[in-house]
C-alpha cells in the first residue's frame, strides 16, 4: 500500500497544527514540516540540529578543569549547536531538548560507571548539581536535575547495565547555602557563575553547598551530574561536601566543557577589557 498520501495527510495536518501551535527547532529556530521524523512526530531539533550535536557528542572525554574532579567525563565540548541548544533548555525554557541532551550526558555517566568498575548489584546515585534559589524561581525547573532523571530512565532501561546488574538512581539532596546579608556586604559580586572568572567562581562556590539534612550519603557510590563544567569549581564543591558525608565519588559528568582556549580568552578579557 502507498503509504505517500498518508504522509501528505499527515504534513497538510501538520501545516495547519502549526497555524495554531507554532514550533521551531531549538538549535537553530526552523520550524514548519522541518521538525518532523520519518513517522510524522514532532521533535525538538530539525535534522541537521540533531545531527550536528549527536557528532559534537560522539566521543565523551576528560575536560581540562581549574578545580580538577577525579573521574571528571565530559560528552562534548560547549560551542556552536551544543551551546545553543543548551541555553535554550535553561534560560528559554525548552525542556523539550533533555531528552537529546540527557542522551549524551548518559554517555558521560557509562563512561564513569565502566571506569569504576563497580560490581554487580551497586546502586549508584546520580547527584545534580544545585540551582540558586532565584534561578529556580525564574526557570521553575533545576536543568540538572531534569537531565539526570532523564539519564536514570534511559540507563536502568540500556543492555549494558542490565548486564551488570548496576542501577542508577536520582537524588536531589545538594542545595546551594543562602546568603545572609553580612555576607552579601563583604561578597558583593552576585553575577552569574558564567560572568565571573576562575578565582572568583571558586570563592563564590566554597562551602556554598550542603546536604539536605533529611538525606544520608553515607557509604553512597554517587555520580555528580550537571550541563556544562566551566572552572569545575561546581562539581568540585558538590564532591567536597559528598566525600565529606561519607560518599564514595566516582566522578562528575557533564553534557559539554568549556574548551581550555575559550576559558584563557575569557580571563583575558577580564584582565584587559575592550
Amino acid at each position: 500500500m502507498d503509504k505517500t498520501p498518508r504522509k501528505r495527510g499527515k504534513k497538510a495536518l501538520y501545516a495547519v497544527w502549526e497555524l495554531f501551535f507554532p514550533a521551531t527547532c531549538v538549535g537553530c529556530g526552523v520550524g514548519g514540516t522541518a521538525l518532523l521524523d520519518a513517522a510524522g512526530t514532532r521533535r525538538a531539533l530539525c535534522t541537521r540540529c540533531e545531527t550536528s550535536l549527536r557528532k559534537q557528542t560522539s566521543a565523551v572525554h576528560t575536560p581540562v578543569l581549574q578545580h580538577p574532579v577525579p573521574g571528571a567525563v565530559a560528552a562534548g565540548i560547549y560551542e556552536k549547536t551544543l551551546a545553543h541548544v543548551i541555553l535554550s533548555m535553561k534560560n528559554a525554557g525548552r525542556t523539550d531538548a533533555v531528552p537529546e541532551l540527557a542522551r549524551a550526558l548518559g554517555r558521560a555517566v557509562a563512561t564513569i560507571i565502566d571506569r569504576a568498575q563497580v560490581p554487580a548489584g551497586t546502586r549508584i546515585l546520580l547527584i545534580p548539581a544545585p540551582s540558586s534559589q532565584r534561578s529556580v524561581q525564574r526557570r521553575g525547573y533545576v536543568p540538572a536535575e531534569l537531565l539526570a532523571r532523564q539519564v536514570e530512565h534511559e540507563l536502568n532501561r540500556s543492555v549494558a547495565l542490565y548486564r551488570r546488574k548496576v542501577r542508577v538512581k536520582t537524588h536531589h539532596i545538594l542545595s546551594l547555602e543562602k546568603e545572609n546579608i553580612y555576607q552579601r556586604l563583604i561578597r558583593p559580586n552576585t553575577a552569574g557563575q558564567k560572568t565571573l572568572g576562575v578565582s572568583a567562581r571558586a570563592q563564590r562556590m566554597e562551602g556554598a553547598m550542603r546536604v539536605s539534612p533529611r538525606a544520608s550519603v553515607a557509604g553512597a557510590l554517587c555520580i555528580v551530574c550537571d550541563d556544562v563544567m566551566t572552572t569545575g569549581a561546581t562539581v568540585f564543591e558538590a564532591s567536597r561536601v559528598l566525600h565529606q558525608g561519607g560518599a564514595r565519588v566516582l566522578g562528575a559528568a557533564c553534557v559539554a566543557a568549556v574548551s581550555m582556549q575559550k576559558k584563557v580568552d575569557e580571563e583575558a578579557l577580564m584582565v584587559h577589557p575592550d
